[in-house]
C-alpha cells in the first residue's frame, strides 16, 4: 500500500479487519503490516555488482504513528497475509484501516484469492542465503552488530535469531541457524603439557551438552520448515579449526 499525501496529516495506526468467505475466515492474527523504510546508500560495497547511490527502500519496521505531508513524499506498508493450509479454497474478502488523527477511518479492500492447493510442508529449493556476517567483518569493516549497538553475547545471540526467523519466514535460508547456538562440554589438558607433539598428547572433550543446539534446530527445522543447516568443521582430516576452545569464557567477542 503506498500513501501519497496531497497535505499533511497524522496517521494514527493501520490495522486489518478478519478476510471472510461465508463462514470460512483468515484471522486479522494472520495479517502483518509494516511499513517499508529506507537506507541511504552512501558507498559502494565491493561484493555487490550494482553502482547504486542513495536511499533504497529495504527494511520493513513497526507500523505505528507517524505524520505524513507532501514534502515527505509516499509512504509504502508492505502487508503479509499468512493462509494456513487447511484454509478453503475460496475468495477472501476484508478491509485495511488507517485511522487518522481527524475524522473517520479510512478503509482499503482486499480481495484475497486462495487457491485449492496446498504448498509442501518443506520447500523442495534448498538455499543457503549467509547471514553469517552479522558479527563477522569483511576487511574489518562495520558490521551488522555494530550498527544494531550489541554488547553482550547475549545480545548478540537474540539478534542473529532476529535475524535468522526473518529470513526463514520468507523462505531465504540462512547458512547456519545454530552459528552462535553453544556447545556445552569438560575438558582436561593434554598429558604431557601444552604445546608438546608427541603422540596421545591431546586435550580430552568429554560430556558434551547439546541441549541448547537441539533446542535450536527443533525450533527452526520443525516449526520455521529451515530445510538445510550447515554444521561447521566436522571433519578433522580436512579442518583444523575448533571453534569451541577449551578454557573460561571470554566477557568480549
Amino acid at each position: 500500500i503506498v500513501l501519497r499525501p496531497k497535505q499533511p496529516f497524522k496517521l494514527k495506526r493501520v490495522v486489518s479487519t478478519h478476510l471472510r468467505n461465508g463462514r470460512a475466515k483468515i484471522s486479522k492474527k494472520n495479517i502483518d503490516i509494516h511499513a517499508v523504510d529506507y537506507v541511504p546508500i552512501k558507498r559502494n560495497s565491493h561484493i555487490t555488482p550494482t553502482s547504486y547511490l542513495g536511499e533504497i527502500g529495504d527494511p520493513q519496521v513497526a507500523a505505528g504513528a507517524c505524520r505524513l505531508s507532501p514534502e515527505t513524499g509516499n509512504h509504502v506498508f508492505w502487508v503479509t497475509i499468512d493462509v494456513a493450509a487447511d484454509t478453503a479454497a475460496g475468495i477472501y474478502e476484508g478491509q485495511i484501516h488507517l485511522h487518522l488523527s481527524e475524522g473517520e477511518p479510512f478503509e482499503i479492500p482486499i480481495r484475497l484469492v486462495v487457491n485449492d492447493f496446498v504448498l509442501p510442508e518443506f520447500s523442495p529449493f534448498e538455499s543457503d542465503m549467509g547471514g553469517f556476517h552479522i558479527h563477522k567483518s569483511i576487511n574489518g569493516g562495520a558490521v551488522d552488530s555494530d550498527y544494531h549497538g550489541v554488547k553482550s553475547k547475549k545480545d548478540l545471540k537474540r539478534l542473529a535469531n532476529a535475524y535468522f526467523e526473518e529470513m526463514a519466514r520468507n523462505k531465504f535460508t540462512p547458512k547456519n541457524v545454530a552459528l552462535y547456538t553453544e556447545i556445552g562440554m569438560k575438558w582436561e589438558p593434554p598429558p604431557q603439557g601444552y604445546n608438546v607433539d608427541k603422540p596421545g598428547n591431546f586435550f580430552r572433550l568429554y560430556d558434551w551438552d547439546f541441549a541448547e543446539f537441539n533446542q535450536q534446530l527443533d525450533y527452526f527445522i520443525n516449526e520455521l520448515k529451515v530445510n538445510q543447516v550447515t554444521i561447521y568443521h566436522t571433519n578433522p582430516q580436512i579442518s583444523n579449526v575448533f571453534v569451541h576452545l577449551p578454557g573460561k569464557e571470554r566477557k568480549e567477542f
